[in-house]
C-alpha cells in the first residue's frame, strides 16, 4: 500500500460513511482508491491464489459495471452518461477487446449478486 493510504487505513479504517447501492464506499487517498499502489492490492493478492476478485469489496469487484435506477446493467465508460471519471480503463478507445470478453469475470459476478437478491455475496463467491 501506499505510504498514505496506510497511514489512513490505521487511523480511520478503509470503509466511509457514505453509502452507494446500499454498501459502503471504500476511502479515496489523494484521488485514488485507499487499496490503490501499481494497480489494486486486493486483486493483486487475489490473483497470487488463483482468484482476482478472491478479496475485493462486492462493488469494486463488479467496477466498470454499474446499475442504472431502473435496475439495468451498464458498463461505466468515457463520454457517456454522467461518467465524470477519466480513466484510461473507462475509455473504449484504449482496447480492441469487447467489454463482453473483458469483463467475462465481472459480468458473472454480476449475475450471481443479482440472483443474491442485490445484497451483498458471501465472501467465498468474490
Amino acid at each position: 500500500m501506499r505510504d498514505e493510504a496506510r497511514q489512513l487505513l490505521r487511523r480511520a479504517g478503509f470503509l466511509t460513511r457514505r453509502r452507494k447501492s446500499g454498501l459502503f464506499t471504500l476511502r479515496v487517498v489523494s484521488g485514488w482508491c485507499i487499496f490503490f499502489h501499481r494497480g489494486c492490492v486486493l486483486e493483486q493478492a487475489g490473483r497470487m491464489e488463483g482468484d482476482r476478485l478472491r478479496y475485493k469489496p462486492t462493488e469494486c469487484a463488479l467496477f466498470p459495471l454499474e446499475q442504472n435506477p431502473r435496475g439495468e446493467w451498464f458498463v461505466r465508460q468515457k463520454n457517456y452518461g454522467r461518467e465524470d471519471w477519466d480513466l484510461f480503463c473507462l475509455d473504449p478507445a484504449s482496447s480492441a477487446r469487447k467489454a463482453s470478453e473483458s469483463l467475462r469475470e465481472e459480468l458473472a459476478l454480476a449475475e450471481r449478486w443479482e440472483a443474491s437478491g442485490m445484497g451483498s455475496l458471501p465472501a467465498e463467491d468474490l
